[in-house]
């Protein structure tokens, strides 16, 4: 199905039309269920929909967050967390993050959809599960037919920026004031090899002091500062499909609250130029106010 059709006649429609093709009982419960979908993701521009042929999804990167199949088991899809000891519903391995961070496909006939309207422990597993994808690379990975004749979420306003139903919201409640926390959890992480000589020698060339923003660590915490500053790659690794050489005039020192804000888009950071203006900018602000 076009993709324009979800932003002209509204996502909404679309899909009560689809489901009603084969369980019209079921339409308006589809629409629930994605409409929480949406709006229990934390990142929706990351996130894109699209109602086709046989399933309609919800994903991120290369992994669905909720979906309904005519093709796979005819099943509702939702990604949690963990296995829930809920023997209503069947759980199985999401092998696509088993290398990130292990997370469960929670998966039911289409005529269990009420019981997971009803489930909050589902839905509070389900926003945790988005969290965590969000985190990890898995959400970052490009796949183009994962986004062929879907939308972003974002674009789908205004019914993701409503707030949530009352008796969902409850559970996020900002009144409580103890959260679990201090668990183990096992993960694999592939990480690119970084030369430790590169370093030493771009600090001995650029020096201690971040080209941002000017911060010299030393200057600021003295003797606890002292040799302290971190390396920033203009390119990142990640672009590699292998091992390359890189030069000093490929990184550039800096602190490390602009080294975050520089990887604040993931895998496409900043351009070191741009942080640098608006620092600038900010600090000609400050100077003609005092």
């Amino acid at each position: 199905m076009e993709a324009t059709k979800l932003l002209h006649a509204g996502w909404q429609q679309v899909v009560r039309e689809w489901v009603a093709k084969t369980r019209p009982e079921l339409a308006d419960k589809f629409v629930q269920f994605f409409d929480l979908a949406f709006k229990h993701i934390t990142s929706p521009q990351q996130a894109y929909f699209g109602v086709h042929s046989n399933w309609i999804s919800l994903c991120v990167g290369n992994i669905w967050l909720a979906a309904f199949s005519k093709t796979f088991s005819k099943s509702v899809w939702l990604l949690v967390d963990n296995s829930l000891p809920d023997s209503r519903f069947d759980f199985e391995l999401a092998k696509s993050t088993k290398r990130y961070i292990p997370l469960y496909w929670l998966k039911v006939v289409p005529e269990k959809i009420t019981e997971i309207l009803q489930s909050q422990d589902i839905w509070n597993s389900y926003a945790n599960a988005c969290l965590k994808v969000f985190e990890s690379p898995i959400s970052q990975l490009n796949i183009p037919k994962n986004r062929i004749n879907k939308v972003r979420v974002s674009d789908l306003a205004p019914s993701i920026t409503e707030q949530l139903p009352e008796e969902v919201a409850s559970s996020f409640s900002d009144e409580q004031i103890e959260f679990a926390e201090g668990g183990i959890q096992e993960v694999t992480v592939e990480l690119r090899k970084r030369n430790p000589l590169l370093r030493k020698q771009a600090i001995a060339r650029l020096g201690y002091r971040c080209q941002i923003c000017g911060f010299s660590f030393e200057e600021f915490y003295g003797e606890l500062g002292k040799d302290y500053i971190e390396v920033h790659h203009l390119r990142p690794l990640s672009d590699r499909e292998s091992e390359a050489i890189t030069g000093i005039e490929d990184v550039a020192v800096v602190c490390a609250n602009c080294h975050r804000v520089l990887h604040r888009n993931g895998k496409k950071p900043i351009p070191i130029e741009d942080l640098r203006e608006i620092v600038e900018r900010k600090k000609r602000l400050t100077r003609l106010s005092t």
